[in-house]
């Protein structure tokens, strides 16, 4: 193993400065994590995963570093390298699909390296789920390492403006409003002679009883 302190950082390799990757190291990480994928790869988040997930990576750190011909890294710099080995991968493998949708059936623009085909063979699954998001009439994109489709135009959700009434039924509705109107108006008129009745029979009922007394 190599220590070196003052190199030039690499983009992929996070938690401080490290050289290049040399394609070597390279090999030698992507045999370790295909070693102990079912562990760095489980999506659950419990404790437990979590845990296993820490000392996997511990075990990946210590072997790439006591093995020949690296140089040192940390944990977190050869996690961050994997990470986006496997961005890169995923975007490339968009690239194609969009490629193969656009030219009919066509080869893909880009022939996948070693690396990338590496990449695919440790995560085939996650490889395929992406493609699998693809069809006729969808297409994906990549921005930022984030996938996002674009649906195909008869899935699209349009919002549509509310349907008029027809004039049947705002005919309709006018006269159930006239009737209720007029019901209304009956109702009322009733009502007041009701209450002219009332006043009449108190009053004739007031000078009865006064012409008694």
């Amino acid at each position: 193993m190599e220590v070196i302190s003052d190199s030039k950082g690499d983009s992929d390799c996070g938690g401080g400065k490290a050289p290049a990757m040399s394609e070597p190291e390279k090999q030698v990480l992507l045999d370790l994590v295909d070693e102990f994928k079912l562990i760095l790869e489980d999506k659950r988040t419990d404790f437990g995963t979590t845990s296993k997930k820490s000392k996997a990576w511990r075990s990946v750190a210590d072997r790439f570093c006591s093995s020949p011909g690296t140089t040192y890294r940390t944990e977190e710099q050869l996690k961050t390298w994997w990470s986006n080995c496997k961005k890169r991968a995923k975007k490339q493998v968009a690239t194609n699909k969009r490629c193969i949708i656009k030219t009919g059936g066509g080869k893909g623009k880009n022939k996948l390296n070693m690396e990338m085909d590496r990449v695919m063979g440790i995560i085939p699954g996650q490889m395929k789920s992406l493609e699998n998001l693809f069809d006729d009439d969808a297409e994906i994109a990549v921005i930022d390492g984030v996938e996002t489709i674009d649906l195909p135009e008869h899935e699209k959700i349009i919002a549509s403006p509310p349907k008029k009434k027809s004039k049947s039924l705002e005919q309709e509705s006018r006269k159930q409003k006239d009737a209720r109107s007029s019901l209304t108006d009956m109702e009322y008129e009733e009502h007041r002679m009701r209450m002219k009745i009332l006043a009449r029979a108190r009053n004739s009922y007031y000078f009865k009883n006064k012409g008694r007394s």
